[in-house]
């Protein structure tokens, strides 16, 4: 019922002299029904059964003590302040959250935070400010927003999967799909890691099977491949006959695109040898692999025309990457990592410097690295790496003589080490044609 603010005495208590005779004294005293059934009843905004004295005991108070509700143009002006700001604000609220639920907390937050202001208002300014049609703008702002956001996101979300389903992890999918609109696919310049893998003698394999077998053969090798750039969240970008190449960063943002592109290579390179042992076991020949990675600034985007077209990346750090996989052939490793790469991955993977080429294309040299593993695992003994760093350290110095020896010391640790061999081969052409007196220890690539 009505919330009582005054005194109430039942006249037949008066009557009764149950009631102090001076309980009304110097008091205005009102008299009137308070039963809902005797007809003096009123709807105030606070009941809809209201006694009609306790209004008009409100109305003498109020004019007694002077308080007065303002309701003039101040208070017009912030309502139609509120109605023009929170429609806005909270189509904002609706559309800036990654999460749906998060937006409607937040208008809900505000909306609450408007009701309460002008409550307050209200009871200590005795000010009217207008709560019903800003609220009604924020509830249709939010609802407009949001109607917005579920039918272009809807649409986007479809766009995305029909672009990028057929090479792209689900989980990035997923990634994607949750914030569709921080997906770019028109292009920009990311730092990204790109992987350049191709199967080293396949093509001789190939003209020995009918034509029917060799694309069977073929995916036996690059199926697992893929599946494990996909598991590390990587985006396949193409195949090149029996070459795959790949990229991590992108389209969804990966702080750690190095260390997955690592790790893939690793995997990658076990999945292989395990299949070599299937070959082996069939009396084939087996097949290996080299895998280039390089780390740097590059351009992802749709590449082609408006009908055909990749998502891809392009630039010099991707050309660096295919000529790092075409140089493993040449150095005698698997996997080559440029110096860009093995910088930001030291703590989780482990090297050996092969190298520091200049390759076609560029005119600064680069370090190259073969990555042995991950910390921790066990690779190549530290008394032949010893050997190797110091037989590599030696012939830049260009002392040839302690070189050569390292590098035997070297081989006599591991006999079938390709660096080692490649480096006493270069030392064999330096005797009959030493290097130039302004020889700086770099190795110039030539071919792609």
């Amino acid at each position: 019922g009505f919330g009582r603010t005054f005194r109430y005495e039942s006249v037949v208590d008066v009557l009764d002299g149950k009631v102090a005779p001076d309980a009304f004294r110097d008091r205005l005293v009102f008299v009137g029904a308070t039963e809902t059934g005797l007809g003096d009843v009123v709807t105030t905004p606070f009941d809809t059964m209201a006694p009609g004295v306790e209004v008009h005991a409100t109305v003498a108070d109020n004019l007694l003590h002077e308080r007065y509700m303002h309701d003039g143009a101040p208070e017009a002006l912030f309502g139609i302040m509120a109605l023009l700001l929170l429609g806005p604000l909270a189509g904002g609220l609706a559309t800036a959250p990654r999460r749906p639920l998060h937006g409607a907390m937040g208008v809900g937050a505000v909306v609450l935070l408007y009701g309460a202001s002008t409550q307050l208002v209200f009871v200590r300014a005795s000010r009217h400010l207008d709560l019903v049609l800003p609220v009604m703008a924020t509830a249709l702002g939010y609802t407009a927003a949001a109607v917005w956001r579920n039918v272009f996101t809807e649409a986007r979300a479809r766009e995305i999967r029909r672009l990028m389903g057929k090479y792209v992890p689900d989980p990035v999918i997923q990634e994607m799909l949750r914030d569709p609109e921080n997906v770019r696919f028109g292009g920009e310049k990311r730092e990204l890691t790109v992987l350049f893998a191709d199967l080293r003698g396949f093509t001789s394999i190939s003209e020995r099977l009918p034509p029917e077998e060799v694309v069977t053969f073929l995916n036996r090798f690059l199926e697992p491949m893929t599946e494990i750039i996909l598991a590390h969240e990587g985006t396949v970008d193409k195949y090149m006959g029996d070459a795959i190449m790949a990229f991590f960063g992108a389209p969804v943002a990966q702080a750690d695109h190095s260390q997955r592109a690592c790790a893939a290579a690793l995997a990658m390179q076990a999945s292989l040898a395990e299949r070599n042992r299937q070959l082996v076991a069939e009396s084939r020949q087996p097949v290996l692999a080299g895998i280039g990675i390089n780390t740097g600034p590059m351009s992802v985007g749709n590449m082609g025309s408006t009908r055909i077209f990749d998502y891809t990346v392009i630039g010099d750090h991707v050309n660096l990457g295919s000529r790092l996989e075409g140089l493993t052939r040449r150095l005698g490793v698997d996997i080559l990592v440029s110096q860009f790469t093995a910088d930001q991955v030291a703590v989780d993977f482990v090297f050996r410097e092969i190298d520091l080429v200049r390759v076609k294309g560029r005119k600064v040299p680069v370090r190259v690295f073969e990555l042995l593993g991950a910390s921790g695992e066990k690779v190549l003994a530290q008394d032949f790496r010893r050997q190797f760093a110091d037989g590599l350290a030696a012939f830049r110095a260009q002392s040839f003589d302690v070189a050569e020896k390292r590098f035997r010391d070297a081989l006599q640790l591991r006999p079938d080490d390709g660096p080692s061999k490649l480096y006493l081969e270069r030392l064999k052409a330096f005797q009959t044609s030493p290097p130039p007196s302004d020889w700086d220890g770099v190795t110039e690539m030539s071919e792609k």
